[in-house]
């Protein structure tokens, strides 16, 4: 595994202060970030990712095992798992009592998972997902108290948050290690929302030109917004292809204003960590 530590190298964290623990993540990619509600400050973040296929298991306890964390007065721990099971339902026609059948209309659903949900007044929808049974067990182990989401629930949000003065559609994709997600706004109002599972650099680019071709947006004049957790090299080779393509493509870098951040937080690529720092916009 390689371990990414970008904590402060001098210690500012008082013992007695409140702290708020973010994590983000799945079997290839799993990141925490510490927030101190007091400094209104995401003091540090620690990213692991899991080069040697380690399971899920090992990568969650390398992470909640961190030293600093026993130094923390941890009182709130929120984890959102990245995956490829979501979908958003309108408020009009969600029911809490048929998650199952709302979930299993586009995907699979395993026998080791619960389903969740989580209203986006933005959206005025409710994201539905679901997370592996041994995830939550690991983690309600070691903390008293998970708040179970999904890393789409930020990225929609801050999608929704970022106002463009556009009559047209606007397109956001947050990429995955195996799979992307595919956001397009009009006007602040959702007209797609969907994920697709590729292989190679090619796949994203045919999804998103036919998505393109769906609402008649014209690849060298439309927005296409991008972000994501995969490794630097892979991003930068996806965001390349793109590029030729939508010329007016934009990294995903800012990180929501209303905090403050490390400098060794700031040194990170902010397309990889936005989502894991949005958690803290979705209370």
């Amino acid at each position: 595994m390689n371990v990414i530590s970008a904590f402060p190298s001098i210690d500012v964290l008082n013992s007695n202060d409140a702290a708020e623990l973010f994590i983000e993540g799945n079997y290839k990619f799993m990141q925490f970030a510490i927030f101190i509600p007091s400094q209104n400050l995401f003091y540090g973040i620690k990213q692991i990712i899991n080069d040697k296929n380690n399971k899920i298991e090992e990568i969650i306890n390398t992470l909640i095992q961190d030293k600093l964390l026993s130094q923390c007065n941890i009182n709130r721990v929120v984890y959102a798992f990245n995956s490829y099971r979501a979908m958003l339902v309108p408020q009009t026609l969600f029911d809490a009592q048929h998650l199952n059948d709302f979930l299993k209309f586009h995907h699979k659903i395993e026998e080791q998972e619960d389903i969740y949900y989580h209203f986006i007044p933005q959206a005025e929808a409710f994201l539905i997902f679901s997370c592996p049974t041994y995830v939550e067990n690991i983690l309600k182990n070691k903390f008293s108290s998970v708040d179970f989401k999904h890393h789409t629930i930020p990225f929609i949000h801050m999608a929704l948050q970022n106002e463009i003065n556009s009559h047209q559609p606007i397109i956001h994709i947050f990429l995955g290690d195996n799979f992307f997600d595919i956001l397009v706004l009009k006007q602040n109002k959702i007209q797609l929302f969907n994920s697709f599972y590729y292989q190679k650099y090619s796949d994203v680019l045919y999804f998103l030109v036919n998505i393109a071709n769906l609402f008649s947006l014209p690849c060298n004049t439309s927005q296409l917004f991008i972000s994501g957790n995969i490794q630097k090299e892979s991003y930068q080779n996806i965001f390349n292809e793109l590029k030729g393509i939508f010329p007016l493509l934009h990294n995903e870098n800012n990180l929501p204003e209303a905090y403050n951040y490390s400098s060794e937080i700031l040194a990170l690529p902010g397309y990889q960590i936005r989502t894991l720092v949005g958690l803290k916009t979705c209370e």
